[in-house]
């Protein structure tokens, strides 16, 4: 017997599983641990581009873009070196902006704004959510997304762009231009980029020739000088990686180190895909949890199963996702909605619906068996339950493939 233990909420949930159905269980690998010291290190050896010390000017307005509390970038880290650049080439205060990349987030308190920066740094510095700025038209992408950024953002003769780089789903990466565009884009700008969401090449791990990377990318090219620090995570959220300069190359230097994590190969697919969302705060609801799914659904065959552990005890989550499921009669449905025109939130219900048109979905929750259908999900009390059913539907010989943290993890096909 092999045993296998899954994150569900705070706990763990311990399996026992026969030894010849598994195929592999699939945990990110481990990258030495380098500490706030990779920071400084990074931005003294900036990647396709010069030191800062030599871009600064002493007349210069700078943007510093920040991550949200929904993010685990570790931002006063980030800044603080940031600052201590500016002010030894004696740019003034009064020319530095801290701006929170929100996106379609809601506005930071004080009290969160003092938690990622420091009272400090509060005090002394301007400090606005995105949208407080109001926006600027710059043009368009070839694509036809118009772009539209915060003002302190397009009238700074420098951006710094901070952030954590980790897969995303269809994004390929976070970030890079990523923290600038649609993290300080208004919300038209938002939506039509997020609208290329479910063409080819929007996908996790893909950055050339993912159609809302380069869109994104392409907006940011709109600014007349950029720079970015990214650092790279693992699991406990300690830092193995940090990159600073050109907002493309050294951006693809950092996903280079996140794959290293978090891609993991796999030889075939299985015919069930046994996942964890990764506990809380990653299955808090649906919205969040449902990242889990778009990796494990590359690990399992057409016509397969996903057992799914998520407790989601705030439920499906977001309030228009939770709409335009209830309001479909079928997956069909939703993406048929979904390209009549963009709606954030439904964004997620046409990810879910693609899903279900090509596996099934046994899900293990605490949410209500009808809110589970909601989802086109079956619901399930247990995941033993849940994998007799599918073993039974897939027949005896199913090799399973396990995947205790699918929220972080990204199979891909390998022949070695």
């Amino acid at each position: 017997m092999k045993k296998i233990e899954l994150p569900y909420g705070r706990g763990i949930v311990d399996l026992d599983l026969e030894e010849v159905q598994v195929l592999a269980s699939l945990e990110p690998h481990q990258e030495t641990i380098l500490g706030v010291s990779a920071i400084t290190k990074a931005l003294a050896n900036p990647i396709a581009q010069e030191p800062l010390q030599e871009l600064l000017g002493k007349t210069m307005k700078v943007s510093i873009l920040c991550s949200d509390i929904t993010r685990p970038a570790p931002t006063r880290q980030l800044i603080l070196p940031l600052l201590r650049l500016l002010q030894n080439a004696g740019i003034p205060d009064s020319q530095i902006t801290l701006l929170f990349a929100l996106g379609t987030h809601r506005y930071l308190s004080d009290q969160e704004k003092t938690a990622l920066l420091g009272p400090e740094i509060l005090r002394q510095y301007r400090t606005i959510n995105s949208p407080e700025d109001g926006f600027i038209r710059l043009g368009n992408t070839h694509r036809g997304t118009q772009v539209e950024l915060a003002r302190s953002v397009v009238e700074a003769d420098l951006c710094l762009a901070t952030g954590n780089v980790e897969l995303h789903y269809y994004a390929g990466y976070t970030g890079g231009a990523k923290a600038i565009f649609p993290g300080a884009a208004s919300p038209i700008s938002i939506c039509q980029n997020h609208a290329l969401l479910l063409e080819p090449g929007a996908s996790a791990g893909i950055c050339s020739g993912n159609p809302v990377r380069e869109d994104l990318e392409e907006a940011v090219d709109f600014l007349s000088r950029v720079s970015i620090l990214n650092v790279v995570q693992n699991e406990r959220k300690e830092i193995v990686g940090a990159v600073s300069g050109d907002f493309r190359e050294a951006h693809r230097q950092a996903c280079r180190i996140a794959d290293r994590l978090y891609k993991l190969p796999i030889r075939q697919q299985a015919d069930i895909v046994l996942a964890s969302a990764g506990g809380f705060p990653k299955d808090l609801n649906m919205y969040q949890a449902h990242k889990a799914l778009e990796n494990a659904r590359q690990a399992v065959k057409p016509g397969g199963i996903i057992v799914f552990l998520a407790e989601c005890p705030e439920g499906i989550g977001h309030p228009v996702f939770t709409r335009w499921l209830q309001e479909a009669e079928s997956p069909a449905a939703i993406l048929e909605r979904f390209h009549r025109g963009f709606v954030f939130g439904g964004h997620l219900a046409a990810r879910i619906a693609r899903i279900v048109q090509t596996v099934q979905v046994y899900l293990i929750s605490s949410m209500a068996p009808a809110d589970v259908r909601t989802l086109f999900f079956q619901p399930f009390q247990n995941p033993v339950e849940a994998l007799r059913e599918a073993i039974k539907q897939q027949g005896g010989c199913a090799k399973i493939l396990c995947m205790p943290y699918a929220g972080s993890t990204l199979p891909y096909p390998s022949l070695e």
